[in-house]
């Protein structure tokens, strides 16, 4: 994955190539290879790729990526590359946000959140880092739930049972994902120090640094399917947004953290 800076849209060989002739003692390698009939190659998540029929006969591939084992630290720590890059950052909306952040389109409902109270700032108070920061505590204190500043197996487990509950109540179609797995890369995204619990501190630096990237790339316009609009300052006019992509009605329904509830944190 290019070392980006900002959202491209360019594909990733494209900027690979300009950088290899730049910067010819980076190292950047592009793989060709050629897969036969019945061959398959495996790749780790994130490595873009595209694929052509050579010769003179048809030919049909299919991409799989398998949910359980998954590379969440791997997901994590270059968050920044993935989502700066428009063929990855869907994934955070929809497929990686439940081990990212604890909650189904955690992302897009975080966005909101951050938007809506953007909005309502003025221009002379605290910045969307500040938003950020506030919303991600937020979020952590509903999965808390005794309070204690440390989350554990089992309580992430029963979060996302809630968080399962109120899918099928939606829409049951939307349920993908297995309760006990999705636990298990939940800690391992989250618990740096593997002491088998998650602190405040951990899911704060976690999560913050790569909501920090996700509002960066969502107004640099990387995605256009299933994500938000840029942050918006109080008296600016709110851009539409689609509420047509899948689980928005999910994302209009589930305004808060603690499943639908206000919790004392999100008043």
């Amino acid at each position: 994955m290019p070392p980006y800076q900002s959202v491209t849209r360019r594909a990733a060989k494209d900027v690979l190539r300009r950088l290899e002739h730049k910067h010819g003692d980076l190292n950047l390698t592009i793989w060709e290879f050629e897969v036969g009939p019945g061959n398959a190659l495996l790749f780790p998540p994130g490595f873009l790729h595209h694929t052509e029929a050579v010769g003179e006969g048809c030919s049909v591939s299919a991409s799989l990526q398998f949910r359980h084992p998954f590379g969440v630290q791997y997901v994590r720590d270059y968050a920044d590359r993935l989502l700066f890059s428009r063929e990855n950052s869907f994934c955070f909306a929809e497929v990686w946000s439940v081990f990212l952040t604890g909650y189904f389109r955690g992302f897009a409902r975080l966005q909101k959140q951050i938007r809506r109270r953007a909005l309502a700032m003025p221009k002379k108070d605290a910045g969307v880092a500040t938003i950020i920061s506030g919303e991600v505590g937020r979020m952590f204190s509903a999965m808390d739930s005794d309070a204690s500043g440390l989350i554990t197996a089992a309580e992430i487990m029963s979060h996302l049972q809630a968080e399962s509950a109120a899918m099928v109540a939606m829409d049951p179609e939307l349920v993908e994902f297995d309760t006990d797995l999705e636990a298990e890369d939940w800690m391992a995204c989250h618990d740096l120090d593997s002491d088998g619990v998650v602190s405040y501190e951990e899911y704060t630096k976690t999560l913050g640094r790569i909501a920090g990237f996700y509002v960066q790339a969502q107004a640099e316009g990387a995605c256009d399917e299933g994500c938000d609009t840029p942050i918006k300052r109080a008296g600016a006019k709110p851009e539409p947004v689609d509420e047509t992509y899948p689980g928005a009605a999910f994302d209009r329904k589930q305004p808060h953290w603690n499943h639908g509830r206000k919790s004392r944190a999100e008043l």
